[in-house]
């Protein structure tokens, strides 16, 4: 809904190689709302881009807030040098 977090947050995991899959911990991504208005929650504040580290099992998330209800809102994960960058995330945000 408009103006609230997601219930869970949105999350993807960096590995060292297709093939191998270990994860890679410490890389920096670049989190970006790219359509729609939203925010993402960073720490206490709402922000429409920041950077996050992987977890120590190779995880990134960052919570949601939805934007302007019935725009298509888009946020993206973007990690210079990565063969599947930006991974990119959609949905739709309904009237409250």
């Amino acid at each position: 809904m408009t103006g609230q977090l997601l219930s869970s947050p949105l999350r993807c995991f960096l590995s060292d190689a297709l093939e191998f899959g270990f994860p890679s911990p410490g890389i920096s991504v670049t989190i970006r709302v790219t359509a729609g208005g939203g925010l993402l929650k960073s720490g206490e504040d709402f922000v429409n881009e920041m950077v996050v580290a992987t977890d120590q099992d190779g995880y990134v998330e960052a919570l949601w807030q939805m934007g302007t209800a019935g725009l298509p809102q888009q946020v993206q994960f973007i990690c210079e040098g990565l063969v599947a960058s930006p991974v990119t995330f959609n949905a739709t945000s309904a009237p409250n």
